[in-house]
């Protein structure tokens, strides 16, 4: 799951005992949980109320079997401290949204103005918070390659998303109206945009994770052109503008400026702006943004 990125404040963070002392933890769910959205939800809440805490440990307890099989407790914390960033650290309200079956819930963790959303699974009787692809992709890795892959790729705590924004240059493009409801395509000047050396854009992270593809944003900016766009960033915008047309407006025209204004102040073109829009107007309308998908 992205995140983004996403995501703002310093926290004070929990001390983590050795390997051995870390080994000793069990698993917090005694008697299983109900196959509820309010049981998923409340699950969702307390993983990020441990990471909000820097308690990485517990974070780790509550990790598909997946994630638990791929990499050690004790590693998860050294990943964690060494590439924790304020974004992925502040607190975070989650609201359950919909059961996929009886083994599948959909969460919404809001923070700060910024919706993301992801599932939870269902397996030997708990709720567990499953890996998003990008992640899914690092586990079996030493944690020493992980850390190094992220560092290389500009993703490991504030510094490097900082530096990513500040080395975002806009170039020129037509500007097309803010209140365009059909998705634009992208013309011969929506030339790329300086990146940060060695930041990932969407075409490159859809090839190294191609499942990546079924987020209508990333293959709807490659689909148009737009696969030149760091990946980091086009989260972060995504799920900014999720956040603006979910409001009780939903997507009005006043909502649709807001939502660009706030594209531009992130140094997307006005045209790169517009395909980030109208995207999230096709698949959502004038009904209002209710998802991140």
């Amino acid at each position: 799951m992205r995140i983004f990125a996403t995501a703002l404040l310093a926290v004070l963070i929990v001390p983590v005992s050795g390997c051995d002392e870390l080994s000793d933890l069990s698993l917090p769910w005694e008697s299983g949980d109900p196959q509820t959205l309010e049981a998923a939800t409340a699950v969702a809440q307390e993983w990020s109320d441990r990471r909000q805490a820097g308690d990485y440990a517990g974070v780790w307890l509550m990790f598909t079997e997946q994630i638990r099989d791929g990499i050690s407790q004790n590693d998860y914390v050294v990943l964690s401290e060494t590439c924790q960033s304020s974004i992925q650290m502040m607190p975070v309200t989650v609201s359950g949204v919909r059961m996929e079956g009886s083994n599948r819930a959909v969460v919404r963790l809001k923070a700060l103005g910024f919706l993301v959303q992801f599932d939870m699974a269902y397996e030997d009787g708990k709720w567990a918070v499953p890996p998003d692809p990008e992640f899914a992709a690092e586990l079996g890795k030493p944690v020493s390659q992980i850390i190094a892959g992220r560092k290389a790729e500009r993703r490991c705590g504030d510094s490097d998303l900082a530096s990513r924004l500040d080395t975002q240059t806009p170039t020129a493009a037509p500007a097309i109206p803010t209140t365009t409801t059909s998705r634009p395509t992208a013309t011969a000047t929506a030339t790329p945009k300086q990146r940060a050396a060695n930041a990932r854009t969407v075409d490159e992270f859809l090839t190294a994770v191609p499942e990546a593809a079924e987020r209508p944003i990333l293959s709807g900016l490659r689909d148009q052109g737009f696969g030149y766009l760091d990946y980091e960033l086009v989260s972060v915008a995504w799920d900014r503008t999720c956040s603006t047309f979910g409001s009780a407006n939903g997507a009005s025209n006043k909502a649709i400026a807001d939502a660009k204004d706030a594209l531009i102040g992130m140094r997307f073109t006005p045209a790169e702006s517009d395909a980030i829009l109208g995207i999230a107007l096709e698949l959502n309308g004038s009904a209002g943004i209710e998802s991140c998908p």
